[in-house]
C-alpha cells in the first residue's frame, strides 16, 4: 500500500463515526424521529402534521398527517437508522439526512412516494422527487391537500387570536 493510500485511509471518519447519530427510532410524525433523546427533524423536506387531513383523489378527507407518519415507520421497518447532520433548527432539533441499515435514504423516499413536499428554505434539495412524485399523482399529489407550512401557520395564528 503506498503512503498515500495509508495517509488517506487515515483521514477518513470509521463508518460508526462517520453518522452523527444512529439507532432504533420512535416516530413522531411524517418528519421528525427520536433517537437517544435525541429528535432529528428529516433535511429539507416537510410532511403533513399529525392533526392534518388531505383530500384524496376521490375527494374523501384522510388522515394524511397520520399516514405520512405511517409510511416513515413502515419504510424503517425494525431497522435501525443513520443520519447525518445538516444543523440544527430553532427548536434544537437535529437536521438531518437518515438512511435505514439497508440504504434507504429516507428524506428521499418520503417525498418521492408523495407523503412529503421539498422544504424550500432550505433549497429544495428534493425538488425532483417532488416533481416525479407529482407527475405520478402519488400521494399527497393524489388530490389537494395544504402545505404542511402553511397548514401550521393557520393554525398558529387561530390559537392566537383573541
Amino acid at each position: 500500500m503506498s503512503t498515500i493510500s495509508i495517509l488517506l485511509l487515515l483521514l477518513l471518519p470509521s463508518p460508526s463515526s462517520a453518522w452523527d447519530i444512529a439507532g432504533r427510532p420512535r416516530i413522531l410524525d411524517g418528519d421528525t424521529l427520536a433517537m437517544k433523546g435525541t429528535r432529528v427533524k428529516l433535511y429539507d423536506i416537510d410532511a403533513p402534521e399529525r392533526d392534518q387531513w388531505c383530500l384524496g383523489h376521490s375527494l374523501v378527507q384522510y388522515p394524511c398527517g397520520e399516514q405520512a407518519a405511517r409510511a416513515l415507520s413502515e419504510a424503517i421497518g425494525t431497522e435501525d437508522v443513520r443520519c447525518l447532520s445538516r444543523g440544527t433548527d430553532r427548536y434544537g432539533r437535529i437536521l438531518g439526512v437518515c438512511f435505514t441499515a439497508a440504504g434507504l435514504n429516507l428524506n428521499s423516499w418520503l417525498v418521492r412516494a408523495g407523503y412529503a413536499v421539498s422544504y424550500y428554505r432550505h433549497g429544495g434539495s428534493y425538488l425532483p422527487e417532488e416533481a416525479e412524485a407529482q407527475a405520478n399523482r402519488r400521494g399527497l399529489w393524489s388530490g389537494s391537500f395544504e402545505v404542511p407550512g402553511d397548514f401550521r401557520r393557520r393554525k398558529r395564528d387561530a390559537l392566537e387570536r383573541p
